[in-house]
Formats: C-alpha cells, sequence, structure tokens
C-alpha cells in the first residue's frame, strides 16, 4: 500500500497555522517528521533540495529571519528549504515543500509557508546558503495551538463542508479551449479540487487548467498584480510546483501514476490561449502502465 493511500483528505483540509503549542516534538513524532522530510520526490533528479532544520531558541529575532510575520508567529521550529540547479528550480522546490507540509498535517504536525522571495540574498547570508541557491519560503511548523490538535485536524479532515477564499473550479478549470470554463467530472473532479486548494503566496491562485485529448494542462497567470512586488513576480512558478505535488499526491492516493512534460510554448502549444496565460507543464495520466485513463468519463 502506498504511504500516500489515505493522503486526500488532509489534502483538501490542510490550513495554514499561524498559532503554535510551543511543547517540542515527541521523539515518535521526531522520528515521523525526519522520514517525511527525507522522502519528498523531485521532478528533476537534477536538483539538489536542500532542508535545514531549526528549532526557535531564547531571545531569537524572528523578525529579522522571518520577515514582519515574525512578529505575530512564534513556531517552535522551521525549516529553511532550498534548492539548487537549472531545472525549473523555483516550480520543483514548492513541489517538494507541500509534500512535506501535507504529510506534516497528516500526522498532526501544523505549518505555514511564509514568503521570503523578495529577499533572498539576505536569507542566503543569514544561513550561509549557497549562491546560487535559490529560497522561496521558510515552512514554519510544530503542533497547532490550543484547540487545534490531532484530534481537530483528524475531525476536520472528515467533515470538509468547503474552503473559502479560493476561486470556483469553473473559473480555474476549462474543457478543450478557454472558451469553455466547465467543472470536472468523475475522478477530474477529485484532482482539481486538490490543485485548486494549493496554497499560494498571497493567495494568488495564478494556475489554470486546461483538459483537452485526456491531458490536463497547467498554465500561470502572468504579471499577478497580487505578488505587487516586481521580483515575486516569480512565486507562480514556486506556487505551481505547490499545485503539482498536491495533483500526485492525489494520483498516488488513487494508485495511479502520472508524466509531467514540460512545455516549450513555441513548439509544444500550437492552440490560441490568454496572453497574460503561460503554458508551464502538461499532465498525462497513466494506471501504472501504457494505458492512458479517460477520467472525464467516469463516475464513480
Amino acid at each position: 500500500m502506498s504511504q500516500d493511500s489515505e493522503i486526500y483528505p488532509f489534502i483538501l483540509s490542510r490550513r495554514s497555522i499561524r498559532s503554535y503549542d510551543q511543547r517540542q516534538l515527541s521523539s515518535a513524532d521526531q522520528a515521523r517528521i525526519k522520514i517525511i522530510l527525507n522522502n519528498s520526490k523531485s521532478l528533476f533528479p537534477d536538483n539538489q533540495f536542500e532542508i535545514i532544520l531549526k528549532s526557535k531558541t531564547k531571545g531569537e529575532d524572528l523578525v529579522e529571519i522571518l520577515g514582519a510575520y515574525g512578529r505575530f508567529i512564534t513556531p517552535p521550529y522551521y525549516l529553511v528549504p532550498y534548492i539548487t540547479g537549472n531545472n525549473n528550480a523555483l516550480v520543483d522546490l514548492g513541489y517538494h515543500e507541500e509534500q512535506i507540509a501535507v504529510r506534516l498535517w497528516s500526522k498532526g504536525i501544523g505549518t505555514c509557508f511564509i514568503g521570503c522571495l523578495s529577499r533572498q540574498e539576505k536569507v542566503r547570508q543569514l544561513f550561509q546558503l549557497p549562491a546560487e541557491a535559490q529560497i522561496a519560503v521558510f515552512l514554519v511548523f510544530g503542533y497547532p495551538g490550543v484547540g487545534f490538535g490531532i484530534e481537530t485536524i483528524t475531525k476536520v479532515t472528515k467533515s470538509i463542508i468547503g474552503i473559502h477564499g479560493r476561486k470556483p473550479i469553473e473559473e480555474v478549470f476549462y474543457l478543450d479551449t478557454f472558451e469553455h470554463p466547465s467543472k470536472p467530472e468523475g475522478l477530474w473532479k477529485k484532482i482539481i479540487e486538490a490543485a485548486r486548494l494549493a496554497p499560494s503566496a498571497i493567495n494568488a491562485q495564478p494556475w489554470r487548467f486546461l483538459l483537452r485529448n485526456e491531458e490536463l494542462y497547467l498554465f500561470v497567470l502572468r504579471n499577478n498584480r497580487k505578488y505587487i512586488l516586481p521580483e515575486n513576480q516569480d512565486y507562480c512558478f514556486h506556487d505551481s510546483g505547490i499545485c503539482m505535488a498536491n495533483i500526485d499526491l492525489t494520483l498516488s492516493s488513487l494508485g495511479l501514476q502520472g508524466e509531467w512534460q514540460f512545455i516549450n510554448r513555441d513548439l509544444d502549444f500550437n492552440s490560441h490561449y490568454p496572453e497574460n496565460l503561460f503554458p508551464l507543464v502538461k499532465l498525462i495520466i497513466k494506471n501504472g502502465g501504457d494505458k492512458k485513463i479517460d477520467f472525464i468519463k467516469d463516475k464513480n
């Protein structure tokens, strides 16, 4: 049985935790976390993903480290995830981080992404990272604050009514062309719902999905006003990696496999698409072999 066979409800229920119990992690949870940190998958094996795990120390200036959020969020632990490499590194970075965040949530460990893309150089200096390292977020974590322990997480996960603050599916999902906003059916509905609920910087939700010929295309919104600063525009790639991780975790929970193919937009996509969208990847879903699955007709 896959380690992610029961992960799907946790993908849907995960939320950012901003209040933490200051207890130290139990030895059992520390062991679980080490396994999770060491087993995230990469989109590109040539990229080198690294994590620095830090415990908050007495008197440590979290404002210096986390920026303004350090005034409000006091986690007992935080991760400094970074990546080196030339193959869509920011996409790969987000892909690693979301796998970790969802799996921690499934074990009763809360997390929150704290962005630092606009001050990468300062963060590199603080943690003596390689000059070529890319870092987009800190991932703070620990036991959620009072009233939000594992029992509550499990209860919320089992009784999801809806998630507020996300665009409706028909605003991000299109069938055949961008002239046909639609609602996915069957198993595609599960996949798109997980993708739609992925976290993103400032809740920008930069992704748009086009289903065509049994292949799912992921586009990213360019020049997104929500990212505000020009140096933050690359969050669209990092956040798309987060979204792709939710999709792959969903496929794994269903016993399916997917193949991501990054798009050369001039050669691989010859249909019209809005100028403000950038075709990033396409996903071909298989059932463990070479046969594609027509999910749009699957009502089960």
